[in-house]
C-alpha cells in the first residue's frame, strides 16, 4: 500500500501533528474486482458474438471444409468424376429422399415416446435434433447422443434427464426390431446365412433360443417397468452418493419412458418403429442399383 502524508492543526493549541493516512486500501482487491469486470464483458460480449447466424455459420462452413478435405485428402477426382457419370443420379436422390423420410418416422416415434413428459411435442423440432446428432457424429463419434437430447429439451422446454431417458426407450424399441429381423432372416435364409457366416452355421438353435431370451427380456421390462426401476435401485445401492443419485434419476426416468410407451399405446410405436427401417431398407435398394 502507499501512504499520503496529511498536516493537520489542532484548533486548541498551536501544536502541528502529522498523520499518516492509508490512500490506498485493499489495492489488490480493486485490481482483481476491475479485472473480473472486465472479463466479464468480453465473455458476456463474446457470447452475444457466437449466438449470430453469420458466425454460426461461418463456424459451421469452416468445420464442413475441414472435413471434406480429410475426407477428399489424396483422391483422384478425374476417376471420381468418371465413376459417377456411370452413376444413376436419379436413384441416388431417391434414396436420399427415403432415408430423410426414415429420419421424420424417427422424430414422429420420438414425439410418441416423450408423451408423459410434455404430451404435444414439435416432430420438426424432434428432425431438427436428430439431424443434428447425425452432424455431431461425423466430427466426434456418439457426441450426438448428447447433443440431440440437449436441442429438443431446450426447445420444447422439458428436463434433459428425461429426454435421455426416452432415447434409452428408442434404443429398447430399436433392439427388438432388430431381434426380430435377425431371427427372420434366419428362418427364410438359413442356408445363405450358413454359407455367408461358416463359423455360426452350427449354433443356429443356440443363436435364435438366445435372442428369443433377449426378446423375453426385454419384453418384461416393458411391460413391468416399476420392477424394472426397483431392480435398477437395488443394482445401485451400494454404489458412490455421487453416481447412485444419477443412476435412481435415470432409472425413474427410463421407467417413466417405458410406462409412456404402454399409456400411448404400442400400435404407434410399432408403426414408428416399421417406417424407421422399411426406409432405411428402401434407401439401400435404390443406393445398390445407383451404381454399376
Amino acid at each position: 500500500e502507499q501512504d499520503k502524508q496529511v498536516l493537520s492543526v489542532s484548533p486548541n493549541s498551536s501544536r502541528i501533528s502529522l498523520c499518516v493516512m492509508p490512500c490506498y486500501k485493499n489495492t489488490g482487491g480493486i485490481a482483481a474486482t476491475l479485472i473480473g469486470r472486465n472479463l466479464r464483458h468480453a465473455f458476456g460480449t463474446m457470447a452475444e458474438v457466437m449466438k449470430h447466424p453469420a458466425v454460426r455459420l461461418s463456424i459451421t462452413t469452416i468445420i464442413s471444409a475441414g472435413a471434406l478435405y480429410l475426407a477428399f485428402r489424396g483422391v483422384n477426382f478425374h476417376s471420381l468424376l468418371a465413376e459417377l457419370e456411370k452413376t444413376n443420379i436419379a436413384l441416388i436422390l431417391a434414396g436420399v429422399a427415403l432415408l430423410f423420410c426414415s429420419h421424420l418416422c424417427r422424430a414422429w416415434r420420438w414425439t410418441v415416446i416423450v408423451r408423459p413428459m410434455k404430451m404435444r411435442t414439435s416432430v420438426l423440432t424432434g428432425f431438427r435434433a436428430i439431424m443434428g446428432a447425425y452432424g455431431m457424429n461425423n466430427i466426434l463419434p456418439r457426441s450426438g447422443e448428447l447433443i440431440r437430447p440437449y436441442i429438443f429439451a431446450k426447445h420444447e422446454k422439458v428436463f434433459m434427464s428425461g429426454t435421455i431417458a426416452t432415447i434409452l426407450v428408442e434404443r429398447v424399441a430399436d433392439l427388438i426390431s432388430n431381434i426380430l429381423v435377425i431371427m427372420l432372416a434366419l428362418i427364410i435364409f438359413p442356408r445363405e446365412i450358413a454359407h455367408g457366416f461358416p463359423t455360426i452355421s452350427g449354433s443356429m438353435t443356440w443363436l435364435a433360443a438366445g435372442l428369443i431370451a433377449v426378446l423375453a427380456l426385454v419384453m418384461i421390462m416393458i411391460f413391468s417397468a416399476g420392477k424394472t426401476e426397483r431392480a435398477l435401485h437395488r443394482l445401485a445401492a451400494k454404489w458412490p452418493e455421487k453416481i447412485k443419485r444419477p443412476v435412481y434419476r435415470a432409472a425413474s426416468e427410463f421407467a417413466s419412458g417405458l410406462r409412456g410407451v404402454r399409456a400411448s399405446g404400442a400400435l404407434p410405436v410399432v408403426i414408428g418403429t416399421a417406417g424407421i427401417w422399411l426406409f432405411y431398407v428402401l434407401s439401400m435398394y435404390a443406393w445398390l442399383f445407383a451404381f454399376p
